[in-house]
């Protein structure tokens, strides 16, 4: 009986995307996020020329089949409330700081067809250490919560958060993003507005780098009065890197969650950083942004 042909083994790897690849990550785009405008190649340039170094696809057999962007920003820039238009500077990222202390991540997408192979795992690992490489302090993201939008009859955004930590609900997003290590900080309304799925809302989440070395003459940065290295305990030496027990981070869920008055900004993300327990949702003071800008893409 003639043996059935073997199959050949699928190989992935991870590597920075090119000009060449971005057709291949507009129909990603358009596959992942329907409805959503994707990079445009003036965006896609202009990352590519700013910071190529953060943008990042994984290549199955050739294809590009996961993907995602970022820059890095000096984070006390931005203490105040933001949206993705501004920190990603409508796609752009011409604001990409190489001398700042924060990765941001403003997308990450995996195929539908290819859900399940812990694609977006290996971006956040290769974002991981890319943060360690550049002795960044933390990474930041602003994640989508597209479950959110089928149950918000039911409950408010901060509730739905809660029920994901817990795993009672699963959110294909921000399940995700906490398996990898991500602590929620807060949750942001307006964050991406065409973002129908969460509602507008957006979790800002942050993981820390118990790597990093703070420098010399810090710019704004967070000190740590002893290195992690040169302790028997690397988080008592580093408080503010405290992780939370579920139960912990769920009590500031429910305990912290009231909204400061519509139009103040009475929160900001520096408190959020002081006591990382505190889960906050922000108020959105009027917008700034010019009439030119783009509308967001996506949040991550």
């Amino acid at each position: 009986m003639p043996q059935k042909p073997k199959k050949q083994a699928t190989r992935l790897v991870v590597r920075q995307v090119t000009l060449a690849d971005h057709e291949q990550v507009v129909r990603l785009q358009l596959e992942c996020f329907p409805g959503m405008k994707p990079w445009t190649l003036p965006q896609w340039q202009s990352m590519l020329a700013t910071f190529p170094e953060g943008q990042l696809g994984v290549d199955m057999d050739g294809e590009i089949v996961a993907s995602s962007a970022s820059l890095i920003v000096d984070y006390s820039e931005y203490a105040t409330w933001h949206d993705w238009r501004t920190v990603a500077d409508g796609g752009f990222i011409r604001n990409h700081d190489p001398e700042g202390d924060t990765l941001y991540g403003i997308e990450i997408q995996v195929s539908p067809r290819h859900r399940g192979m812990k694609l977006a795992r290996r971006l956040y690992e290769a974002r991981k250490r890319l943060c360690r490489e550049r002795n960044l302090h933390r990474i930041v993201v602003g994640g989508r919560i597209p479950g959110y939008a089928a149950v918000k009859a039911e409950m408010t955004a901060q509730e739905y958060v809660a029920k994901v930590i817990r795993k009672e609900r699963h959110d294909p997003v921000l399940t995700t993003q906490l398996s990898n290590g991500f602590i929620v900080e807060q949750i942001i309304p307006e964050y991406m507005p065409s973002d129908e799925d969460s509602a507008g809302f957006a979790t800002c989440l942050e993981w820390h780098n118990l790597d990093f070395v703070p420098p010399l003459s810090p710019r704004g940065r967070l000190p740590l009065h002893s290195l992690a290295h040169d302790a028997a305990d690397p988080l008592e030496a580093q408080p503010h890197v405290h992780r939370l027990g579920r139960d912990e981070h769920l009590h500031a869920l429910r305990d912290d969650h009231r909204a400061p008055p519509s139009g103040s900004d009475t929160t900001s993300l520096k408190s959020c950083r002081s006591n990382p327990c505190r889960t906050r949702i922000r108020a959105r003071p009027t917008s700034t942004t010019s009439s030119g800008s783009r509308p967001a893409n996506k949040a991550y």
